[in-house]
């Protein structure tokens, strides 16, 4: 990683910057949906039961693979935003180089 990032100019790494902003605004949002179709299962798992008909294995499973999508969803986030605080690091270790220089 750090080997590609010192080979990038001050514009592609800013613009690798802005590129993770967007992917790490995409999984939140991605995580966001997620959140709200648990939300939504648990309502209908909840009216299932007040009429007896549930299906407890097919739920659990449901809840298993949102479980697990959340997981790395989460797990996706972090990787991006230690790339991002990366990016951002290497661009301030450059303005500062840039400045004694001058």
């Amino acid at each position: 990683q750090a080997i590609g990032v010192a080979q990038l100019s001050d514009a592609q790494l800013e613009e690798q910057a802005m590129q993770a902003a967007r992917h790490i605004q995409s999984v939140r949002e991605k995580r966001q949906a997620l959140l709200h179709m648990q939300l939504q299962r648990q309502q209908q798992q909840q009216q299932q039961q007040e009429m007896e008909g549930y299906d407890h294995e097919s739920m659990t499973a449901a809840m298993q693979q949102e479980h697990e999508m959340n997981l790395k969803l989460q797990s996706q986030e972090r990787v991006l935003e230690h790339r991002k605080a990366f990016i951002q690091q290497e661009l301030l270790r450059r303005q500062r180089l840039h400045q004694v220089d001058q």
